[in-house]
């Protein structure tokens, strides 16, 4: 991609906003869990146990690479929150990072991937844009002008002014506690480490597949095909050489199921990310994803051997089933579900309960999902699978009493969803406000200097 260094560069100065902001009380060190996770290093003084057995709070988790984290702190930092709180820091800058490499990888643009990054800074950091509420009424507005103008309504206007609603909450999408349980509590580091080991994992694998998979025919060249320049780039002499990407994306994948549970989910999330390939010509070799099942298959039985199966007292009283399990599964998949949901319970009431302006926020919000969707037209595939990948990646985590660090992992495909449905969300409103095309009047005789037809 053209200016590459130049993207790189501005990608590490979005990460200076989390550096500037982590967490430097000494009273991080003060957590219940942080605390006797801290003592337990300490009286084993053994960095290789953790591989051979559960991890320090001993609840039934096998973590050995993110508690190598931990043992790392408390060697370099011993008592110290802010240096811990530095790591901290040092990892969620690693995963936005992380966001802009696999968005690079997916989208081949370096201005989508720089914006996907910032909007996951901006979760990270627990800061929203203040105007985002306010830009639906301006899209509303100038769809409205357009509308006055032409003095007719058509079914495309409709649509992006209630999709705008959907468009652009999802600006402001990841768990409330998205920051709080990630940047500023130090035991969240497990689900950090694991994020960056996946994107890790995930992005190599793609450049793996962009370098050496076959690609779809590409059609017979037309005349209203842009001329190639110097800059413009041919396929078909890419390097071949991909093997140690591949090789990168298993271990980091290894790795990554070794430092946090949700990291099981990366083989399903792998191939979502190979349909996504599809979609854009590159013919994934979903049979050499093969390999990351193996990891899987490996990582289990490794569990097993050193894990208790019974679920200790923590996981049992983190377990939940009912309605949240499936209200959490459906705010990534479905988001208008839960709108509905809470409009049928609102009218239950009465009728006068449409009065207020509550039950129709959530109207409004369910038919923008739905307009959405069913205004992508062809271009929904690419959404649809990032939903995918999100939904996928948070789907164990569902079945547990809630932690912000649940949905870091899943937030990262929703930054770079955010920024392709803004993408198609443009391309939507250009139409809805330009001017309808007008059909040029038939000649009544041919054109001066114009051959007869025979």
């Amino acid at each position: 991609m053209k200016g590459t260094r130049v993207g790189i560069l501005v990608a590490l100065l979005l990460c200076v906003p989390i550096l500037l902001l982590r967490a430097t009380s000494p009273g991080l060190l003060e957590d219940s869990d942080t605390r006797f996770l801290l003592m337990r290093l300490g009286e084993y003084n053994n960095p290789w146990r953790w591989f051979t057995h559960d991890w320090p709070l001993e609840n039934h988790f096998y973590r050995p690479i993110s508690t190598l984290i931990f043992e790392l702190d408390w060697r370099l930092h011993p008592g110290d929150g802010r240096g811990f709180g530095m790591t901290n820091a040092i990892l969620c800058c690693l995963s936005a990072l992380g966001v802009f490499w696999l968005a690079a990888e997916l989208t081949q643009s370096l201005w989508k991937s720089l914006v996907a990054q910032a909007l996951f800074v901006s979760w990270t950091l627990g800061v929203t844009l203040p105007f985002v509420d306010y830009v639906p009424y301006a899209v509303v507005a100038l769809v409205v002008v357009r509308i006055l103008m032409q003095r007719s309504l058509r079914l495309d206007q409709v649509l992006v002014m209630l999709a705008s609603v959907y468009v652009f909450s999802l600006l402001t999408s990841p768990d409330s506690k998205f920051s709080g349980d990630t940047l500023y509590w130090i035991p969240g580091r497990t689900a950090t480490t694991m994020t960056v080991l996946c994107l890790v994992s995930l992005a190599a694998y793609v450049r793996f597949e962009r370098l050496g998979a076959p690609r779809r025919a590409e059609p017979a060249p037309s005349a209203t095909d842009v001329p190639a320049t110097r800059s413009s780039v041919q396929r078909g002499f890419e390097p071949k050489t991909s093997i140690g990407w591949f090789v990168t994306s298993v271990v980091a994948a290894a790795l990554a199921m070794g430092s946090y549970e949700q990291g099981v989910m990366l083989p399903f999330v792998m191939f979502g990310i190979g349909m996504l390939l599809r979609t854009q010509g590159v013919q994934a070799r979903f049979s050499l994803q093969t390999a990351f099942w193996v990891v899987l298959f490996a990582y289990i039985v490794i569990r097993l051997q050193f894990v208790p199966i019974k679920p200790s007292g923590y996981q049992t009283q983190q377990f939940r089933d009912g309605t949240g399990v499936y209200l959490s599964l459906a705010n990534y998949i479905l988001p208008g579900v839960l709108s509905f949901r809470s409009l049928l319970i609102s009218l239950s009431s009465g009728l006068v309960i449409l009065l207020t302006g509550g039950v129709w926020g959530s109207l409004v919000t369910g038919l923008s999902n739905l307009a959405f969707w069913g205004g992508a037209r062809a271009d929904w595939k690419p959404s649809a699978i990032l939903v995918f990948c999100a939904a996928v990646a948070y789907l164990p985590m569902g079945f547990l009493h809630q932690f912000g660090h649940y949905h870091f992992w899943p937030g990262a495909f929703m930054a770079i969803l955010a920024v392709t449905v803004m993408e198609q969300f443009w391309k939507g409103l250009v139409t809805a406000v330009s001017p309808q095309a007008l059909q040029a009047p038939q000649r009544s005789s041919r054109a001066p200097g114009s051959l007869p037809h025979l």
